[in-house]
């Protein structure tokens, strides 16, 4: 398998002009070019040089340890801000649509037996096209944890657990899923104890162990966490074996005791619902009271293409119910018990406020766009996802009042231990669109020209972003490199080419997507949370017959994108009908 290219320089600088003059006035592009063009004569050599001595010294991929530190340097906490949420399919089976351990069940089985698969690498391969797609995020999919410490976060995967943590009222449970062979417990024992685990938790609701979960600390800042699950190991040697059981399971599964309205409701329940009943460190199955199920997911270690692929498989392996097995009449499961005093309830119930404020700051639309999908888009002679992406420019510009930085997530898998890199859908093809589609002066036909060109622009910054041409990650890799220079060298300064603020624009993504595909029976929705404080975060599937978006936002923007994103692809029909007349 290939490793990832670092690009020629000169030719990612000017991709990186050609996306900005989409994006900035005329004005500010010329800044930007005197800016590029110094780096390029200036210190842009030595980093590329650098660059290309860390891709000889890395073992699969030279972007690997800065992606890593990406993640495990933040500090702010990780649900919305990191973990992504899928919402899983029905079930055919209606009794287990309707029956939270049913569900819970047949989910835990199913994703019993997939970690079987990823552990001994034994999971089929996939491919794009002709090319074999790396299988490395599997390897980092069960048993793994993210464990706060402070400044940095570590990584960890557990590779010989044989259990799972169940979240019942906040209370976790130790559940048994492999036998001392290796082999899945069957589905009835399952059952069985996933009702005692709920019979049991009921009980001690009004324990301390419930009114103060230790779920909701992973929550907060990861320094506040690491020192808090710090003072919790040392309370007790109970504490300590018990949140180190937490972190070797396979997963978590949280059985809610709520039930949602609607898939907007069970949108925010999956995201950044029951804190109380969540361990956002890990990979968590959430399954409510009435039988519905989600997945939310610790991003370090793996991206969405991996999850996507798990849920499908999970479902498919589900819904072939296994209640015929034989019980082994293992014995009930026992809590995990987390002990507190005073000062470690304070900790809990501020983390609680935090979280609560925090929560109310967010805003969440779902928008299930029925007047087509793909089928007709392809009637339009556009690319679906250059369709969806346009539409998007229109409805940016109509929130913002003008274009923003838009990101695209694209895979590169592709490539030894490759996860993804950017998509810039606003390509100048798209602004010039955008800038004249609300002209009336403007034949339609002309109009539907300069949108078939759009589209065509989109395809090759998604070709280029596939195969080793993306201009984001070589840029970070840059920055990256100059950043640690600048800890090392007495008197180097970051160059202005980072620092002028043209750059951090680029990359604020103010209009955050990503795309899981479609017409998945496994997977009804897929969200995450926006990475700008006045921006939107866009999670979508490209059905054949309908548009499906989870759309977040921290500055009340989400019913207005929501709004302007149902006329745009509106206009952008009525548009391409009149000019195929």
């Amino acid at each position: 398998m290939p490793r990832f290219p670092i690009p020629k320089l000169e030719d990612t600088l000017q991709r990186y002009k050609d996306v900005s003059k989409a994006l900035l006035s005329d004005s500010e592009f010329a800044q930007v070019s005197k800016s590029v063009d110094a780096f390029a004569q200036g210190s842009g050599p030595e980093l590329q040089r650098l660059l290309l001595e860390l891709e000889k010294e890395a073992p699969y991929n030279w972007m690997e340890g800065f992606w890593q530190s990406m993640y495990l340097d933040l500090r702010c906490p990780m649900p919305v801000n990191v973990n992504p949420f899928l919402i899983l399919g029905d079930d055919p089976n209606i009794h287990k649509n309707s029956s939270q351990v049913l569900k819970a069940a047949s989910l835990v089985a199913a994703a019993t037996r997939f970690a079987i698969l990823a552990r001994t690498e034994q999971i089929e391969p996939e491919k794009a096209g002709d090319s074999l797609l790396c299988m490395n995020g599997y390897t980092q999919l069960v048993g793994s944890t993210r464990i706060p410490l402070f400044g940095r976060d570590k990584y960890v995967v557990c590779k010989t657990s044989r259990h799972v943590a169940v979240l019942s009222h906040g209370i976790p449970y130790y559940l048994e899923v492999l036998d001392t062979q290796g082999a899945p417990i069957p589905e009835p024992d399952l059952i069985r104890q996933l009702q005692s685990i709920l019979n049991d938790s009921v009980t001690r609701r009004f324990s301390a162990e419930s009114l103060y979960p230790v779920g909701v600390l992973t929550t907060e800042n990861r320094d506040v966490w690491a020192g808090v699950k710090q003072q919790l190991g040392a309370f007790s040697d109970e504490n300590s074996k018990s949140l180190q059981l937490i972190d070797d399971a396979l997963f978590v599964v949280c059985l809610d005791d709520t039930a949602p309205k609607d898939m907007t409701d069970f949108s925010k329940i999956s995201l950044y619902g029951n804190a109380r009943n969540r361990y956002y460190d890990k990979l968590q199955i959430i399954v409510t009271i009435d039988g519905q199920a989600a997945l939310n997911m610790e991003h370090t270690g793996y991206d969405g293409q991996i999850l996507a692929r798990f849920m499908l498989d999970l479902y498919a392996d589900a819904i072939q119910s296994k209640f015929n097995m034989t019980s082994t009449g293992l014995p009930s499961p026992k809590p995990l018990l987390v002990r507190t005093n005073a000062s470690l309830q304070g900790a809990i119930d501020k983390a609680t406020a935090n979280w609560n404020a925090f929560v109310n700051v967010n805003d969440l639309e779902v928008l299930s766009f029925t007047d087509f999908g793909k089928n007709k888009i392809k009637n339009f002679q556009i690319p679906p996802d250059a369709f969806f992406q346009i539409a998007a420019q229109i409805a940016n510009k109509r929130t913002f009042g003008k274009v923003v930085s838009t990101y695209e997530s694209s895979s590169v898998r592709n490539y030894q231990h490759g996860r993804t890199e950017t998509i810039r859908p606003l390509t100048i093809a798209a602004r010039t669109f955008v800038d004249n589609f609300e002209k009336t002066d403007i034949p339609a036909k002309k109009k539907y020209e300069l949108l078939q060109q759009a589209g065509k622009a989109h395809q090759t910054v998604v070709k280029n972003s596939k195969t080793g041409l993306g201009v984001d990650r070589h840029l970070q890799g840059l920055y990256w490199t100059a950043l640690q220079k600048s800890k090392r060298i007495y008197q180097f300064e970051l160059p202005t080419f980072f620092t002028d603020g043209y750059y951090s624009n680029y990359m604020s993504n103010k209009c955050s997507t990503s795309n899981v595909g479609g017409d998945f029976q496994a997977i009804k929705l897929f969200g995450f949370g926006a990475v700008h404080e006045d921006g939107v975060g866009v999670g979508y599937l490209v059905n054949s017959d309908s548009l499906v978006m989870a759309i977040t936002s921290y500055s009340n923007k989400a019913k207005t994108w929501k709004d302007n994103m149902t006329k745009a692809l509106k206009d952008l029909q009525a548009l391409c009908e009149e000019a195929q007349r």
